[in-house]
Formats: structure tokens, sequence, C-alpha cells
């Protein structure tokens, strides 16, 4: 909901009076390269994490993370609090972009039998579509000082649903060395969290199909991240382009998204 005021409201806070901002890309593009080098270490911490200690507390904690840099542009759109938001979404984005899903995906799995396990994936993955169509359609109309307070409230919702609805399904196990002295365990959760990960590395380029969509993966987000943390500068520069174009753009890429995942649903079912 928040991605089509935002171009306006950061190039009003940093270059006032210009329908561009080389401030603003730059800063984009310094998030987007922090945000990828810790996710690479934090994605895996977490995923581990979730194992160990259940999936409830994570997804309370990466979901959580998500509300405060949305607060602030609520609060204020002023150049300073648009530079602590882009340093406090940073922050956010290492802790849940994408490790919501991830987490929701290992939640399911534990509830859902194997054999229905690729329904319930395409169906959460259907939930996120819609509600990127949703939400674009909502900013669309809405004024543009009701979409913070708006989505703040709506982010508000989602950990007070997790802390009473959400049913835990990993029952956290004490440590043999939980009595042990503290920078002991300190050491050797680090060295366990680094043979975990080392693991998974050589596992996933051991084999030829992980190893290929690990390749694909990796310069299709590195293609798409550069356009995408541009593109809207770009059309607010060229065309003039500003919240209602936005969300019209991402409506129909939304659109796009719901009509081309339903003709595999009765396949999967």
């Amino acid at each position: 909901m928040t991605v089509s005021v935002l171009v306006d409201i950061v190039t009003n806070a940093l270059c006032p009076g210009e329908s561009t901002c080389d401030e603003a890309i730059y800063l984009n593009g310094l998030q987007q390269t922090v945000v990828g080098i810790f996710k690479m270490v934090v994605l895996p911490l977490l995923g581990q994490l979730a194992d160990e200690y259940g999936r409830k507390p994570l997804l309370l904690l990466t979901i959580s993370t998500s509300m405060i840099p949305f607060a602030l542009l609520a609060w204020n759109e002023s150049r300073g609090f648009v530079y602590a938001f882009y340093v406090l979404r940073t922050v956010s984005y290492v802790l849940s972009q994408g490790s919501v899903f991830c987490i929701s995906v290992a939640y399911a799995a534990d509830f859902v039998k194997e054999g229905k396990r690729a329904a319930a994936f395409s169906w959460i993955t259907g939930l996120f579509s819609a509600s990127h169509l949703l939400g674009n359609v909502v900013a669309r109309f809405l004024p543009d000082n009701y979409i913070f307070p708006v989505s703040v409230a709506l982010l508000i919702c989602c950990p007070v649903y997790l802390q009473f609805f959400l049913v835990e399904t990993i029952e956290p196990t004490r440590s043999r060395d939980q009595d042990s002295p503290f920078f002991s365990r300190i050491i050797k959760l680090f060295h366990t969290r680094y043979e975990s990960m080392r693991d998974a590395v050589i596992i996933s380029f051991s084999s030829h199909t992980l190893r290929d969509i690990s390749i694909i993966s990796f310069f299709y987000q590195l293609g798409m991240s550069g356009i995408s943390s541009v593109l809207f500068y770009y059309l607010k520069a060229a065309f003039g382009f500003s919240k209602d174009q936005y969300s019209e753009i991402l409506s129909m890429v939304g659109i796009g998204e719901v009509f081309s995942q339903a003709p595999f649903l009765p396949e999967i079912i």
C-alpha cells in the first residue's frame, strides 16, 4: 500500500520542488546493497532459530519490525524522518524480507500432510499476490495523508493476531550447555550457526538442480533489483507520474500475478 506514495514523499523531503532526486536513488541503492549482504547471513540464521525456538516467536519478531519505519512517516515526513525511515527500513528488510514468507511456509508444512503441501504453498502465494493487489487498489483511492496511518494500523493487526490465535508447532528444548559460562555459550552458538550455514551451502552446490536454481535466482534478482529500485523515480522524472499512476501500474501487475497462478491451481489441489 505504501509503495505508490513513497516516491512522492521521499522526493519532496530530499529534493523539494524537483521532479527527480538523485539522492533518493542513491539511498535506495545503498539500502538494497546493505540488505542483500546481511540477508545472506541473517535469513538462514532466522530459519535455524525458527526450527529450534518455534515459528511463532520468529514470525512475531520479523513482522513487528515492519511497523516502525512506516510509523515514523505517519508521524512526520520531514527530511530527518526520511533518513531515519531508510535506516530503520534497512534493518527491517534484513530481518523480514523473505523470512516472513519462508517461516510461514515452514509453519504450513508443520500442519499439512506431505501430499497436500504443494496446494497449501500455492494458496499462500496466491494470498500474498491478492493482498498486494488489494493494497494497491486501496492506495489508489485513499488520500495521501491516510495511507501511512492505515498501513500502520493494518500492520499492528498482524502481530496481535499471531499472539492470540497462532498455535506453536515447535516445542523449544532445553540446551545441555545452558548452565555453562555465558561467553562459552556465545562462542558455541556462532560455531554451530557457522557449521549449519556451511553445510547448507555445500548441499546447495553439490546438487546440480539446487546449484542451477541458485545461479538463475541470483542473476534474476540482480537485474530486477536494479530496475525496481529506480523505475518509479524514472517514471516520475520522465512522465510526471504520481501516487495514482503507480497504484494503477502495481494493480495491473497484481492482477497479472493472480490470473497467471489461477490456471495451475486445479492441477495441484
